[in-house]
């Protein structure tokens, strides 16, 4: 009989080996932080892309919706790969990917450096996609609850989600650098939780999520923290006591978040319908002119 897989090792190994991608491109760019930076940022995508299921598409570029508003540049952008993963593409590969295709986003850092107020800067982007046209899909049949509105559709998917499109987003940093829970707990009250990732990942030291603390003692992590009332749930940092398992954290959150999601197949045309232009004066009819055609 095979040895049963050693899941928690693998991810460790994982673990390991995002951090030298760190280590390597800081060797290789010593004093360009940006390209060693991208560095980072690519072995974090490709680290998804190999995890993740196929009907999902791992990359980076900007957002954009209907009315052609768009977010800034997002290092991790995981979209449906079966409907329209991408709208455009620039010659430089700058890609546009359509919001109603996302299932989640995420900011890459190689160091956390306190001087950058990244959870600041995520709150303006965060922001700016929720003002996007993206409205949230109620699953009707949330709870297992079937009401006069509850849809076939919703009873079929059995999702979990009180929103079926729910845009779950992370802060991933490679290295823990000058963190203390303490210098971000104020800004992390004082927000609006929905402007706040899902998770803040720090690979080799823990994580801080939305949580509360059971009658048993045990730590209970939401995974949408606008759905996580106060004070019942607070913001908490969780260290790890054993390497990988930040990773371990943001793999199993990522996997439960897109089993309980469903997204409609985005429609390509709502994105350039606005974009022909024409005079009705113009127009040349195959049967009659303008003028004795009726109004439909």
């Amino acid at each position: 009989m095979d040895r049963p897989l050693d899941l928690a090792r693998v991810i460790q190994q994982d673990a390991a080996f995002l951090s030298a991608a760190r280590e390597k491109a800081m060797t290789v760019h010593p004093s360009d932080i940006r390209a060693a930076g991208n560095e980072v940022e690519d072995s974090v995508r490709d680290y998804l892309r190999r995890v993740l299921p196929r009907p999902y598409y791992v990359t980076s570029g900007h957002l954009i919706d209907s009315t052609h508003q768009i977010s800034s540049q997002i290092d991790v952008i995981i979209a449906d790969a079966s409907s329209l993963p991408s709208l455009y593409t620039t010659s430089d590969g700058t890609e546009y990917i359509p919001i109603t295709s996302v299932y989640a986003i995420g900011e890459v850092k190689s160091t956390y450096y306190k001087s950058k107020r990244y959870l600041e800067q995520m709150k303006e982007a965060l922001a700016t996609i929720l003002a996007m046209d993206r409205p949230l899909v109620k699953n009707t049949a949330f709870g297992g609850e079937v009401r006069d509105d509850t849809t076939i559709r919703d009873i079929v998917l059995e999702s979990r989600n009180r929103f079926l499109n729910h845009l779950f987003s992370f802060l991933f940093c490679v290295d823990t650098g000058d963190f203390a829970f303490e210098d971000v707990a104020g800004h992390l009250q004082s927000t609006d939780p929905s402007l706040v990732p899902n998770v803040t990942v720090l690979l080799d030291k823990g994580i801080v999520m939305r949580s509360k603390l059971n009658a048993d003692g045990s730590c209970q992590f939401h995974r949408y923290p606008s759905e996580a009332p106060s004070p019942e749930y607070d913001w908490v940092f969780a260290e790890i006591l054993k390497e990988g398992s930040s990773l371990a954290a943001l793999y199993g959150m990522l996997i439960a978040h897109l089993s309980n999601s469903h997204l409609e197949p985005a429609n390509a045309y709502s994105y350039t319908d606005k974009l022909l232009k024409f005079r009705r004066s113009t127009l040349r009819w195959a049967k009659a002119t303008p003028t004795q055609r009726s109004p439909g």
